[in-house]
Protein backbone atom coordinates (compact mmCIF):
# COMPACT_ATOMS: atom_id res chain seq x y z
CA UNK A 1 0.00 0.00 0.00
CA UNK A 2 0.93 3.76 -0.90
CA UNK A 3 2.36 5.52 1.99
CA UNK A 4 2.99 9.57 2.47
CA UNK A 5 4.13 11.50 4.54
CA UNK A 6 1.78 14.82 4.58
CA UNK A 7 -1.46 14.80 3.07
CA UNK A 8 -2.62 18.18 2.39
CA UNK A 9 -6.61 18.51 2.86
CA UNK A 10 -8.56 21.80 1.18
CA UNK A 11 -11.77 21.56 0.29
CA UNK A 12 -13.33 23.76 -1.86
CA UNK A 13 -13.77 23.93 -5.69
CA UNK A 14 -11.75 27.22 -6.28
CA UNK A 15 -8.23 28.33 -4.69
CA UNK A 16 -7.33 31.90 -4.13
CA UNK A 17 -3.74 32.83 -6.13
CA UNK A 18 -2.10 33.23 -3.46
CA UNK A 19 -3.14 30.12 -1.75
CA UNK A 20 -2.36 28.28 -5.32
CA UNK A 21 1.79 29.82 -4.90
CA UNK A 22 2.02 28.64 -1.45
CA UNK A 23 0.89 25.49 -2.35
CA UNK A 24 3.06 25.14 -5.19
CA UNK A 25 6.30 26.22 -3.23
CA UNK A 26 5.31 23.93 -0.10
CA UNK A 27 5.61 21.34 -2.84
CA UNK A 28 8.71 22.05 -4.17
CA UNK A 29 10.04 22.34 -0.72
CA UNK A 30 8.94 18.83 0.28
CA UNK A 31 9.89 17.48 -2.77
CA UNK A 32 13.55 19.28 -2.05
CA UNK A 33 13.22 17.38 1.71
CA UNK A 34 12.15 14.13 0.20
CA UNK A 35 8.60 14.43 2.02
CA UNK A 36 6.18 12.34 0.25
CA UNK A 37 2.68 14.17 -0.24
CA UNK A 38 -0.83 13.78 -1.76
CA UNK A 39 -3.30 16.07 -2.38
CA UNK A 40 -7.53 15.56 -0.98
CA UNK A 41 -9.83 18.20 -2.18
CA UNK A 42 -13.84 17.76 -2.43
CA UNK A 43 -16.69 20.49 -2.64
CA UNK A 44 -20.17 20.79 -0.96
CA UNK A 45 -22.02 23.82 -0.25
CA UNK A 46 -22.87 22.07 2.91
CA UNK A 47 -18.81 22.91 4.85
CA UNK A 48 -19.38 20.07 6.85
CA UNK A 49 -20.35 17.50 4.16
CA UNK A 50 -17.14 19.25 1.98
CA UNK A 51 -14.31 18.45 5.00
CA UNK A 52 -16.04 15.00 5.12
CA UNK A 53 -15.85 14.34 1.60
CA UNK A 54 -12.49 15.87 1.43
CA UNK A 55 -11.22 13.15 4.35
CA UNK A 56 -12.97 10.11 2.57
CA UNK A 57 -11.30 11.22 -1.10
CA UNK A 58 -14.45 11.47 -2.72
CA UNK A 59 -18.43 12.59 -2.30
CA UNK A 60 -19.35 8.78 -1.01
CA UNK A 61 -19.68 9.68 2.61
CA UNK A 62 -19.37 6.02 3.84
CA UNK A 63 -20.06 6.25 7.48
CA UNK A 64 -18.84 2.37 8.40
CA UNK A 65 -15.02 3.34 7.37
CA UNK A 66 -12.98 5.34 9.30
CA UNK A 67 -9.70 5.54 7.58
CA UNK A 68 -8.89 8.88 5.73
CA UNK A 69 -9.42 8.06 1.59
CA UNK A 70 -11.32 5.22 3.03
CA UNK A 71 -7.82 3.66 3.55
CA UNK A 72 -6.47 3.75 -0.20
CA UNK A 73 -3.28 4.45 1.89
CA UNK A 74 -1.28 5.20 4.73
CA UNK A 75 -0.02 8.36 6.16
CA UNK A 76 2.21 10.59 9.14
CA UNK A 77 0.17 13.75 9.10
CA UNK A 78 -2.75 15.39 7.71
CA UNK A 79 -2.24 19.15 7.03
CA UNK A 80 -5.41 21.21 6.58
CA UNK A 81 -5.49 24.51 4.60
CA UNK A 82 -8.22 26.40 3.58
CA UNK A 83 -8.76 27.51 -0.13
CA UNK A 84 -8.13 31.27 0.84
CA UNK A 85 -4.89 31.15 3.45
CA UNK A 86 -1.42 32.34 2.49
CA UNK A 87 1.76 30.92 4.07
CA UNK A 88 5.30 29.84 3.38
CA UNK A 89 6.61 26.56 3.37
CA UNK A 90 8.75 27.25 6.33
CA UNK A 91 5.28 28.07 8.10
CA UNK A 92 4.34 24.52 6.60
CA UNK A 93 6.98 22.75 7.64
CA UNK A 94 6.87 24.27 11.47
CA UNK A 95 3.64 22.64 11.98
CA UNK A 96 4.73 19.49 9.94
CA UNK A 97 7.79 18.95 12.37
CA UNK A 98 5.97 19.30 15.45
CA UNK A 99 5.38 16.10 17.52
CA UNK A 100 1.96 16.38 18.62
CA UNK A 101 -1.53 15.56 18.11
CA UNK A 102 -2.95 18.39 16.82
CA UNK A 103 -1.24 21.48 16.29
CA UNK A 104 -2.16 24.92 14.44
CA UNK A 105 -1.22 28.18 13.49
CA UNK A 106 -3.00 31.84 13.60
CA UNK A 107 -4.48 33.48 11.27
CA UNK A 108 -7.14 36.54 11.94
CA UNK A 109 -10.79 35.98 10.97
CA UNK A 110 -13.49 37.93 8.88
CA UNK A 111 -14.08 40.56 11.95
CA UNK A 112 -10.15 41.35 11.78
CA UNK A 113 -10.32 41.39 16.11
CA UNK A 114 -10.28 37.30 16.78
CA UNK A 115 -8.58 34.20 15.76
CA UNK A 116 -10.01 30.68 15.45
CA UNK A 117 -8.62 29.23 18.88
CA UNK A 118 -10.53 28.87 22.01
CA UNK A 119 -9.72 28.84 25.26
CA UNK A 120 -9.37 25.41 27.40
CA UNK A 121 -13.08 24.38 29.06
CA UNK A 122 -14.44 27.57 27.71
CA UNK A 123 -16.28 29.05 24.54
CA UNK A 124 -14.77 32.19 24.10
CA UNK A 125 -12.79 32.85 20.81
CA UNK A 126 -9.35 34.54 21.74
CA UNK A 127 -8.90 38.23 21.01
CA UNK A 128 -6.36 39.30 18.15
CA UNK A 129 -4.90 41.41 21.07
CA UNK A 130 -4.10 38.32 23.28
CA UNK A 131 -2.11 35.85 20.78
CA UNK A 132 -0.32 38.86 18.62
CA UNK A 133 2.45 39.04 20.69
CA UNK A 134 2.61 35.44 21.90
CA UNK A 135 5.99 33.08 20.75
CA UNK A 136 4.94 29.84 22.61
CA UNK A 137 2.68 26.94 21.82
CA UNK A 138 -0.10 27.11 24.34
CA UNK A 139 -2.96 24.24 24.64
CA UNK A 140 -6.72 25.26 23.48
CA UNK A 141 -9.79 23.93 23.57
CA UNK A 142 -10.53 24.39 19.98
CA UNK A 143 -9.12 25.52 16.80
CA UNK A 144 -10.53 26.41 12.72
CA UNK A 145 -9.47 24.30 10.30
CA UNK A 146 -7.73 27.00 8.17
CA UNK A 147 -4.38 25.82 8.73
CA UNK A 148 -3.91 23.00 10.97
CA UNK A 149 -1.47 19.63 11.25
CA UNK A 150 -3.03 16.05 12.85
CA UNK A 151 -1.45 13.02 13.28
CA UNK A 152 -2.16 9.98 11.77
CA UNK A 153 -4.50 7.79 14.40
CA UNK A 154 -6.12 10.85 15.45
CA UNK A 155 -9.21 10.65 12.60
CA UNK A 156 -8.99 6.88 12.49
CA UNK A 157 -10.01 6.81 16.68
CA UNK A 158 -12.68 9.13 16.45
CA UNK A 159 -16.98 8.45 15.72
CA UNK A 160 -17.85 8.99 11.97
CA UNK A 161 -19.48 11.78 11.05
CA UNK A 162 -16.01 13.42 11.87
CA UNK A 163 -17.83 16.90 11.16
CA UNK A 164 -20.93 18.17 12.07
CA UNK A 165 -22.14 21.10 13.69
CA UNK A 166 -23.20 20.98 17.25
CA UNK A 167 -25.16 22.61 19.70
CA UNK A 168 -23.41 22.62 23.17
CA UNK A 169 -25.28 23.58 26.30
CA UNK A 170 -23.55 25.57 28.62
CA UNK A 171 -25.69 25.72 31.55
CA UNK A 172 -28.95 27.00 33.09
CA UNK A 173 -27.37 30.83 32.95
CA UNK A 174 -25.63 30.72 29.47
CA UNK A 175 -27.63 29.90 26.01
CA UNK A 176 -27.05 27.19 24.05
CA UNK A 177 -24.34 27.93 21.70
CA UNK A 178 -24.23 26.79 17.82
CA UNK A 179 -20.70 26.32 16.60
CA UNK A 180 -19.13 24.77 13.33
CA UNK A 181 -17.37 21.52 12.06
CA UNK A 182 -14.02 22.65 12.88
CA UNK A 183 -14.68 23.28 16.44
CA UNK A 184 -17.32 20.87 17.12
CA UNK A 185 -14.05 18.41 15.50
CA UNK A 186 -11.87 19.42 18.43
CA UNK A 187 -14.36 18.83 20.78
CA UNK A 188 -14.60 15.10 19.81
CA UNK A 189 -10.94 15.20 19.65
CA UNK A 190 -10.34 16.01 22.85
CA UNK A 191 -13.39 13.74 24.37
CA UNK A 192 -11.23 10.55 22.54
CA UNK A 193 -8.38 11.61 24.46
CA UNK A 194 -6.24 13.94 21.97
CA UNK A 195 -4.98 17.43 23.09
CA UNK A 196 -4.90 20.35 20.32
CA UNK A 197 -2.50 23.01 20.50
CA UNK A 198 -1.28 26.41 18.78
CA UNK A 199 1.86 27.31 17.83
CA UNK A 200 2.29 31.61 18.29
CA UNK A 201 5.09 31.71 16.12
CA UNK A 202 3.39 30.65 12.99
CA UNK A 203 1.27 33.09 11.46
CA UNK A 204 -0.13 33.49 8.21
CA UNK A 205 -2.31 35.07 6.10
CA UNK A 206 -6.31 35.07 5.49
CA UNK A 207 -7.17 36.46 1.85
CA UNK A 208 -10.44 38.44 2.00
CA UNK A 209 -11.63 41.73 0.97
CA UNK A 210 -8.18 42.71 1.83
CA UNK A 211 -4.86 40.23 3.25
CA UNK A 212 -5.80 39.69 7.36
CA UNK A 213 -2.56 39.76 9.28
CA UNK A 214 -2.54 39.32 12.79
Amino acid sequence: MKHYNVVIATPGFSMDAGYVKSLMATCERLSENGITFTFLSEYSSFVPHAREATAMGGKELRYDKKQIAMGRFTYDKIFWIDSDIVWTPEDFLKLYSRDLDVVSGLYLLDDEKSVPVQVVNDFVRLEKSNVKFRTDTFQAGAVGFGFVCIKSGVFESMPRPWFKLARLNRGAERPELMVGEDFSWCYSAIENGFTIWVDSTVCVTHRKIRDLKI
